[in-house]
C-alpha cells in the first residue's frame, strides 16, 4: 500500500485509504458517522506520519553503522 504521504493529495484521498484499510464500500463510508470517519482519518494519517519517521530513523541508523565499519 502506498502511504498517504507519498500519494498525490486528492479530494477523496483519505476516504479511499479508509475504504481500502477497513474493506469498506462507498455505502459503508456514506452511512458511517462523520466524526467516526474523521477520527479514522486522523489516526491513519498519524500512523503514516510515524511510520515514515521510523523508516527515516532506521535508514539514518543504517547509514551511521555503515560509516563505522
Amino acid at each position: 500500500m502506498q502511504d498517504a504521504s507519498e500519494a498525490t493529495p486528492t479530494h477523496y484521498g483519505i476516504i479511499l485509504h479508509i475504504m481500502r484499510e477497513y474493506h469498506w464500500s462507498w455505502t459503508d463510508i456514506v452511512n458511517a458517522p462523520a466524526d467516526l470517519i474523521q477520527e479514522i482519518a486522523i489516526r491513519l494519517e498519524a500512523e503514516y506520519h510515524w511510520r515514515e519517521a521510523r523508516r527515516k530513523q532506521d535508514e539514518d541508523r543504517r547509514e551511521q553503522q555503515r560509516g563505522r565499519r
